[in-house]
């Protein structure tokens, strides 16, 4: 921007919104020629402020405005749709699914959408918005491979976990770029609950591996998720001897973890028979 009056006001636009100004935007919306788009130095509009802090008011005041770009991208390629979703700004959020037009899987520059952001900070009001719109792609991926689904059970979101689970056609088995799925990273941080949502999925696959051989068991085997572990071990074809690409198994990871109810527990497994051998030279 140049040292205009118009751009001072454009600037100013941005300012109030940031700060929920109404009366200030409104009297600045009436400004002749004032650019309603305008962008500050991270490329985000007064539209984007405002929806990131909440401020229902300006935003709707903004989206009056017919020149308003309701998909427009900061630097990071996120729009105002998914600023507000990021922050759980469910009022915004109702607000901008109004607008006809509005791309409600516009993606950041890391491949994420606003739904792969709600889930992952655990804002269900925002997720099940966002999964009521037709059009809504559930299982879109980010440039790592992460999905909704994914993002909510490796941060611990059993209402949004369930939310997305009662959806047709939910991929429950997708991988990342690593080959972990939502119940590896739900294991991983031990959410009991996520676990048992998860493994109650009659597709679930009990048994998927990482790149690097890593099975929820392993997982949950190692950093000592004891709940976790049971949940896993309640489930009919779960395999309790799966070693990782380093030829580690569970109950090895158990034992050098000194995870003892852990391990007590893999050691009751009698189905296929869980191989003690290894994890006793392992623990000597």
């Amino acid at each position: 921007m140049g040292d205009t009056s118009e751009d001072a006001n454009s600037l100013s636009l941005i300012a109030s919104s940031i700060e929920g100004r109404i009366e200030k935007v409104s009297d600045l919306l009436k400004v002749e020629g004032i650019d309603v788009n305008a962008s500050g130095p991270n490329g985000r509009t007064a539209l984007m402020r405002a929806s990131e802090n909440g401020h229902t008011n300006v935003v709707e005041a903004l989206l009056d405005v017919d020149a308003i770009d309701v998909n427009a991208a900061d630097k990071d390629g996120c729009t105002a749709l998914f600023r507000a979703a990021m922050f759980g700004r469910i009022e915004v959020i109702e607000a901008l699914l109004k607008v006809n037009g509005i791309d409600v899987n516009a993606r950041d520059k890391n491949g994420n959408t606003a739904l792969m952001e709600a889930s992952r900070n655990g804002h269900l009001e925002v997720v099940e918005a966002l999964l009521a719109v037709s059009g809504i792609e559930v299982n879109a991926a980010s440039d790592f491979g992460y999905t909704a689904l994914m993002n909510a059970s490796g941060n611990g979101h059993v209402e949004v976990v369930e939310a997305l689970l009662a959806l047709n056609g939910i991929k429950v088995n997708a991988v990342d770029i690593f080959w972990d799925t939502a119940l590896i990273k739900a294991s991983v941080i031990g959410c009991i609950e996520v676990v048992k949502a998860l493994v109650a999925f009659s597709d679930i696959k009990v048994n998927a591996a990482s790149v690097y051989g890593f099975t929820a068991l392993f997982e949950a085997s190692r950093n000592g998720h004891h709940e976790v572990v049971e949940a896993l071990l309640a489930v009919s074809d779960i395999e309790v001897n799966t070693a990782s690409v380093s030829g580690y198994t569970a109950l090895m990871e158990a034992s050098i973890n000194g995870h003892i109810e852990i391990f007590k527990a893999l050691l009751k497994v009698k189905v296929n028979g869980i191989d003690v051998n290894s994890a006793l030279i392992i623990a000597s």
